[in-house]
């Protein structure tokens, strides 16, 4: 297990494997390793205040990849000012994360983001499946290939605008259906944040907590 201080923004980038973000109670970043193949040469490093985490981009021909999984712990009461996390095929599992600047990506396989709190964030999905929870203040983008996002709104859906272009998948807001395609649609609340959803084939549904 390697341990970091002084961190202020994380790039995690992994092309196959398992990735669990979660709080702990120390007050360095951790970064730990179960079941990952050597072969992927994963490893993490400072630059600057930016811990950055990376594994080998061609995998091919690698035993047990996808088996493997990278622990990442960040103190229960850090705020970041960026992060950035990419898993191609394997599962991302991220609880509680605060950051001004939040962006998740998920290629093939599946992402779940609970209670994220961000100043601006944004959400990938190509042919799996990302599932979020959380609030950005001020900006959201959302943008989905072939996949599936569903992302858990908190407040209600007044409290936002929004900027829909739809390509040929279908996107939910509420009770609100947007699907084919047609020009940008925009809808202004006179609201505080921003919403911005971009579909290609597949599937957006947001929904709100209320809260």
């Amino acid at each position: 297990m390697e341990s970091y201080s002084g961190v202020r923004e994380v790039e995690l980038e992994m092309a196959v494997g398992n990735v669990t973000v979660e709080h702990h109670d120390g007050d360095t970043i951790e970064v730990e390793t179960v079941g990952v193949a050597e072969e992927l040469k994963f490893h993490s490093y400072m630059e600057e205040n930016t811990l950055k985490l990376e594994a080998k981009k061609r995998v091919t021909g690698i035993e047990g990849a996808e088996d493997g999984t990278v622990y990442l712990r960040i103190p229960r009461d850090l705020s970041l000012d960026e992060v950035f996390l990419q898993v191609g095929v394997g599962e991302l599992q991220v609880e509680d994360i605060s950051a001004g600047d939040l962006s998740v990506e998920v290629g093939v396989g599946n992402g779940v983001v609970h209670n994220f709190q961000a100043t601006e964030a944004s959400l990938e999905c190509g042919t799996g499946t990302l599932e979020a929870t959380g609030s950005a203040t001020q900006e959201l983008d959302m943008e989905n290939d072939v996949g599936n996002i569903i992302y858990h709104a908190a407040g209600n859906q007044k409290e936002y605008n929004y900027e829909i272009p739809c390509g040929t998948g279908e996107i939910v807001i509420g009770e609100e259906v947007y699907y084919g395609i047609k020009p940008e649609e925009k809808i202004n609340n006179n609201a505080q944040k921003l919403i911005n959803i971009e579909c290609n084939v597949g599937d957006i549904t947001v929904d709100f907590t209320g809260a």
